[in-house]
């Protein structure tokens, strides 16, 4: 729905609107509905170029803007989040930055969340008394209503109470949450805020409290919504794009999906993805049923704030957040600025590739099948016996995620769609042999398609020593 202050501040959002609906792709709908509070951020140039894009009387424009828009709400969109971060978790995903970046990553986006919601009160000064006074009112409200749920539910109570009682202020929600919070815990007294060097513990309990809270906004959490999620033990909340803020970088898309970790409200760490895996699966599977009912789909998609400088989307996975009992991270904080998987997409509708020449003939395509049939992993060197769901071999096609083998199911057959040319296959190994060794690195695979065919995949395990192992070789051989 294109509220007032949408309106306004994006006008463009109704035309993009009904050219969504007309197509009758309902998942298109669903992430222009998302969309719509991300794009009151962008300039109206950006605006303009998105609505020409996804009415343009070309199909070839069009449809490639759809799919971009796609990419631009898969980026943030809570429920997808919540099971990409617990599938890589439970599959034991190796990350690519050691222990000291990741801390650093964390620190810095920590950071930025604490400053958007306090340097509030010191950038106006003036108005400090008064902003001040307000969350003193927020405060004195969730804690009437939800001081049993701990300093951090409380706090997430203040945020989703401030955040409805300023009419979507989403800073001032910011500083409410991380003040209740602040004098829960003791941290400071009434009408004053940390002075001095703020601990890690408290800037990081606080900031995601106070997301948690505007999460449940986000999804239209009433007020029995908001103490569900506060009955949550702890809550968490998933962070993405993290090292994306902190390089200003792009990086390429399955390095930017994989750029997730997580914050809890309480103790250092969040809790077992493993224990919860299954439930994003069927939220997931629930999320994209009702999409396939028209009609049903305003009640079905998980919506987004986004905060003032426009470098932050906050979403809820109502799912899991109205849950009193669940362990999913219904809160999800996702870096939309410059170096932004986000921003790449959306850069990719303003700025669409130059056209193909008027007389370009398109290589033709042939189906290529790569068959479950037959031995195709050596692992004479260092033998492995598949016991473990997080056994895996990823397969990249070009770059982009093509399947994902569960060495505990077996291999599937997978069939592709592939131009006349020569193509790259990457395996990416995440396996222990049956002594306990971690086997991982990637290979990759040149071949080339003239025709429709079949190819035969082969890896092959190489120890390194008593606790490693490797990919030593791989082929895909024609046959």
């Amino acid at each position: 729905m294109v509220t007032d202050g949408i309106k306004v501040a994006f006008p463009a959002s109704i035309a993009i609107n009904e050219a969504a609906k007309a197509t009758g792709d309902q998942t298109l709908v669903a992430s222009v509905l998302s969309f719509e509070a991300l794009g009151t951020k962008l300039d109206r140039e950006t605006q303009t170029a998105i609505k020409n894009a996804l009415t343009n009387p070309s199909q070839a424009v069009k449809d490639a803007a759809q799919t971009q828009l796609k990419a631009a709400n898969d980026a943030v969109d809570a429920i997808q989040a919540s099971a990409r971060y617990a599938e890589r978790e439970a599959r034991g995903y190796q990350d690519v930055l050691s222990a000291a970046e990741r801390r650093a990553r964390e620190g810095k986006v920590v950071d930025a969340i604490w400053h958007l919601g306090t340097d509030k009160l010191r950038v106006e000064s003036d108005n400090a008394a008064q902003l001040m006074q307000e969350s003193e009112v927020a405060r004195t409200t969730a804690q009437g209503v939800a001081s049993s749920y701990g300093p951090a539910g409380t706090a997430a109570f203040a945020a989703w109470y401030e955040y409805y009682r300023s009419k979507g202020d989403v800073q001032k929600a910011l500083f409410t949450g991380i003040y209740t919070y602040a004098v829960a815990t003791g941290r400071t007294s009434i009408n004053t805020m940390p002075t001095g060097t703020i601990e890690e513990t408290l800037k990081k309990s606080a900031t995601a409290a106070a997301v948690r809270g505007l999460a449940v906004a986000a999804a239209g959490g009433n007020q029995e919504d908001i103490l569900k999620a506060a009955a949550q033990e702890g809550g968490s909340v998933i962070v993405q794009s993290g090292q994306a803020y902190v390089t200003k970088e792009y990086v390429n898309p399955a390095r930017a999906k994989a750029d997730q970790f997580c914050v809890s409200t309480v103790g250092d760490t969040c809790g077992d993805a493993v224990q919860w895996v299954d439930d994003t699966k069927k939220q997931l599977e629930d999320y994209n049923n009702q999409l396939r009912q028209v009609g049903a789909l305003a009640n079905s998609f998980p919506t987004t704030l986004v905060t003032g400088d426009g470098q932050w989307a906050i979403s809820g996975n109502k799912a899991a957040l109205f849950d009193a009992g669940g362990k999913v991270p219904g809160a999800v904080l996702t870096y939309i600025g410059p170096g932004s998987a986000y921003r790449k997409s959306i850069q990719r509708i303003v700025t669409p590739p130059p056209p193909l020449p008027p007389h370009y003939v398109p290589p033709p395509t042939y189906d290529v099948s790569i068959p479950s049939a037959g031995l195709w992993i050596d692992d004479r060197a260092i033998p492995i016996v598949p016991r473990r769901y997080a056994d895996t071999i990823e397969i990249f096609v070009d770059g982009n995620p093509a399947n994902t083998v569960y060495l505990i199911r077996g291999f599937e057959t997978l069939d592709l769609d592939l131009a006349a040319g020569v193509h790259k296959l990457r395996f990416r190994a995440n396996i222990r042999s049956v002594n306990h060794q971690r086997i991982t690195g990637d290979c990759d695979a040149l071949f080339t398609v003239t025709n429709t065919a079949v190819f035969h995949p082969h890896i092959r395990f190489q120890a390194d020593g008593p606790g490693r192992g490797h990919v030593s070789a791989c082929s895909l051989t024609p046959g």
